[in-house]
């Protein structure tokens, strides 16, 4: 991910004196190298939140909430910051 980034932001210092606006990266290897890093990013986020359920242990009136429970939290609550963020 950092070198995605780094690579990014190369391309666009490069881009930079022509001063024609932001015009993203098309080629194929900016291509493929952008959906390798998402594909890791995605299984990233999916093991830590499945890990998530193991290491967060929560209590509700004294009861302790079962893992399933909040890992179903966690990945529920991806789709409504997207919508939060989006409006």
């Amino acid at each position: 991910m950092a070198l995605w980034l780094l690579w990014l932001l190369w391309i666009s210092r490069a881009r930079a004196p022509e001063h024609r606006g932001f015009q993203p990266p098309r080629g194929i290897g900016f291509v493929t190298f952008s959906a390798v890093c998402l594909a890791f990013a995605m299984y990233h986020s999916y093991t830590f939140l499945k890990l998530a359920g193991v290491i967060i242990h929560l209590k509700v009136f004294d009861k302790p909430v079962p893992p399933g429970v909040i890992v179903f939290t966690m990945f529920g609550s991806g789709p409504w910051s997207i919508v939060i963020m989006a409006c």
